[in-house]
């Protein structure tokens, strides 16, 4: 909650905020400006074992963060379930990223802005 992430190189691999199998809760956060030279997004949420991931995301900035591909948010597996409420996210839900058998239409919860 309250959280400022900004301006952040990350090397190799990886993206901005990992989250695996976990259903923490975001408000109020900014999470901008950074970059992944080779990651996949900024914000990676990802699902393999129970208890799966439902995040909930709630008032955040999620902006200009540069990746291999400019994607801010990606989805990995069917068993992934975010919601997002009154959050700015660059590109919105249309640029999306969906990974291995995730789909718009299965994995994204409540989206309402």
């Amino acid at each position: 909650m309250n959280n400022l992430i900004a301006n952040n190189n990350i090397t190799g691999n990886s993206c901005v905020v990992y989250i695996r199998d976990s259903s923490p809760i975001f408000i109020n956060n900014t999470i901008a400006g950074n970059t992944a030279d080779a990651g996949t997004c900024a914000i990676y949420i990802y699902s393999q074992n129970s208890p799966y991931s439902f995040p909930k995301f709630y008032n955040n900035i999620i902006w200009n963060n540069i990746t291999a591909d400019n994607t801010q948010i990606a989805i990995y597996d069917d068993d992934t379930v975010p919601d997002f409420y009154n959050n700015l996210i660059q590109y919105g839900k249309e640029n999306f990223k969906f990974l291995y058998n995730a789909t718009p239409e299965n994995n994204i919860g409540d989206y309402i802005n």
